[in-house]
């Protein structure tokens, strides 16, 4: 019987075909080992907040979407774990804003 061997590696961005000839890069964040970094999706959404409910607290994502993907912009339990292009996506999105500080309430 063949025994594979299967190397992970780490990086810091990766890209995606998003559509023919079209490829983009996106980084790489920290998941918290709990939510996929990309998926394709044929949902129609431009951000999406999803949340993980554990017994200490909430952990939180964000995606956005790219073509027929969804890409983790950021996971989070705490408001100092918020990356910079997280705050700008729910700083510009009222519904984001809104969800998000009922959220963070919850998680105090």
């Amino acid at each position: 019987m063949a025994h594979q061997v299967y190397d992970l590696i780490e990086c810091d961005s990766f890209s995606l075909r998003i559509s023919a000839g079209e490829y983009q890069s996106f980084m790489v964040v920290d998941n918290k080992k709990l939510f996929h970094h990309f998926r394709k999706t044929n949902e129609d959404f431009k951000y999406r907040l999803v949340t993980h409910l554990c017994f200490d607290s909430p952990i939180f994502a964000i995606y956005k979407k790219a073509g027929d993907f969804e890409i983790l912009v950021c996971a989070f339990s705490e408001a100092k774990e918020i990356n910079s292009e997280a705050k700008e996506i729910i700083k510009n999105s009222e519904k984001l804003r809104k969800s998000f500080q009922g959220l963070m309430e919850y998680s105090k």
